[in-house]
């Protein structure tokens, strides 16, 4: 652009632009004794050389300004421009992500509403299903419950029509009366079994019990028995070793498990049970195994439930049930661990070890 060169009465040069605006200060040449000492004598990075009557006189030139001051000097509404544009983009990437930060905060807060609504409607589907389950549990054992004893007062209810119709009185001894006081208490043992499997979840009492002695305690129980089928029984395990269950209720469990091998083998040849402990994973497992009978395929996913059993002429069907239900009440497993025409294996699993 067009600049003009003024000179002053202080020996000065001085470069202006069209509007009289200062662009810089023009030394004399006189002052300094060549070119090459400039960049010595004046701290300037971008000195000028300006070189007038074909170079017999040199002038250096020091801008006072740098480009971008003078720019900004002369148009102060650049300055004002170049300070709004970055601080615009900062606004707004910060409105930006301050929008999609309420965004993700309003999302969340949805999702966290919904979660809690369908949590809400899960627990009532809860409720629901639990109270229908012990509802159907109440009706199964009622029901089962009343097959059981009219099944079991059957026999006395035919032995007192044939009474009733020959007209003869109840001799004690008789037949008959056999009869009848053999359903009568079956009928009281099914009775005091469904009482006391109903008040199970009741008589939580854990304690360190000691298993053989249990299991030989039952054994001599069923010895007679034992001796009179000529069943063998070998019982093998560690004297010493205690589980966490309840005296009793122990009992009544591996009462269920031998009892139940003892009838599997009724009428077979050379019949054997091994009653056998050992610790497994940190727990104590047992196993009561015969080479009984077996369980048929058509019960065996059932052996555990209500009032299903393979004796309907002398089982109730809660042995297996009641003795299930004790074990788990204090972290245990039983399960059917192998059957077939040779036999069947039950697997206990007690927790708590100790010798």
């Amino acid at each position: 652009t067009p600049q003009l060169l003024v000179y002053t009465e202080d020996e000065r040069n001085w470069m202006l632009s069209p509007s009289f605006e200062v662009l810089g200060v023009l030394l004399s040449g006189n002052y300094f004794e060549g070119t090459t000492l400039l960049p010595k004598s004046l701290d300037c990075p971008f000195p000028l050389i300006l070189s007038t009557n074909q170079g017999i006189e040199t002038y250096f030139l020091r801008p006072h300004r740098t480009e971008f001051v003078t720019i900004f000097f002369r148009h102060p509404w650049l300055a004002a421009l170049a300070a709004f544009v970055p601080m615009a983009l900062i606004a707004g990437l910060i409105g930006f992500y301050s929008l999609r930060i309420r965004q993700k905060n309003r999302t969340i807060r949805q999702t966290n509403e919904e979660l809690a609504g369908a949590l809400d409607q899960l627990r009532d589907a809860q409720d629901r299903l639990v109270a229908a389950e012990k509802f159907k549990q109440a009706r199964d054992i009622a029901g089962g419950f009343a097959h059981e004893i009219r099944n079991a007062l059957f026999p006395a209810r035919g032995a007192l029509m044939k009474i009733k119709t020959s007209g003869q009185p109840i001799v004690a001894g008789s037949r008959y009366e056999q009869m009848i006081g053999r359903a009568v208490a079956r009928a009281i043992d099914i009775t005091r079994l469904i009482s006391a499997y109903t008040r199970l979840e009741y008589n939580f009492e854990p304690e360190a019990v000691n298993l053989a002695g249990i299991i030989n305690d039952v054994v001599m129980d069923y010895r007679p028995e034992l001796e009179e089928q000529q069943i063998a029984l070998v019982v093998d395990g560690n004297q010493c070793r205690e589980v966490t269950s309840n005296r009793e209720q122990l009992r009544i469990v591996i009462t269920n498990l031998l009892r139940n091998s003892i009838d599997a083998l009724a009428g077979r040849g050379h019949p054997r049970i091994l009653v056998s402990w050992l610790v497994e994973n940190n727990h104590t497992v047992l196993r009561v195994a015969d080479n009984g009978c077996g369980i048929p395929d058509t019960v065996r996913t059932q052996v555990f439930d209500a009032f299903v059993s393979t004796k309907p002429d002398r089982g109730t069907g809660l042995g297996l049930t009641m003795s299930r239900k004790i074990v788990e009440m204090y972290g245990g497993t039983l399960t059917i661990e192998t059957t077939n025409e040779t036999g069947t294996t039950m697997c206990a699993t007690f927790e708590g070890t100790s010798t």
